[in-house]
């Protein structure tokens, strides 16, 4: 009996369907500023709140990263984690990031 390929991958579809799909995975940037001295958390907020205005304003995010995010990896990749599905991140960023909508600069 020869089957069509497409009953074939219908068939497999149906007896293995988590070989034909990927979990969701978005591709995201961000730029880390630490705050290592709680008095100084209002200092670094204004900074960020800067740096925000300036990337909504069409200021590339990537110069914007590699000039002010924390961390040598980073600021050489201008702030990109690259693609990756939504269980690698962190809580806060998860919810964050994920819930943005496509090409947004936000500040949370």
């Amino acid at each position: 009996m020869t089957l069509s390929s497409r009953h074939f991958y219908e068939e497999q579809k149906t007896k293995t369907p988590d070989r034909f799909s990927q979990a969701e995975q978005r591709r995201v940037r961000h730029i880390l500023l630490p705050v290592n001295d709680p008095k100084r958390d209002a200092a670094v907020k204004l900074k960020a709140e800067g740096i925000l205005k300036r990337a909504q304003g069409g200021e590339d995010f990537s110069k914007l990263a590699k000039e002010f995010s924390a961390g040598s990896r980073l600021r050489a990749q201008g702030g990109d984690l690259g693609w990756a599905e939504k269980k690698v991140f962190v809580g806060p960023f998860r919810r964050c990031g994920l819930s943005m909508k496509s090409d947004r600069s936000e500040g949370r």
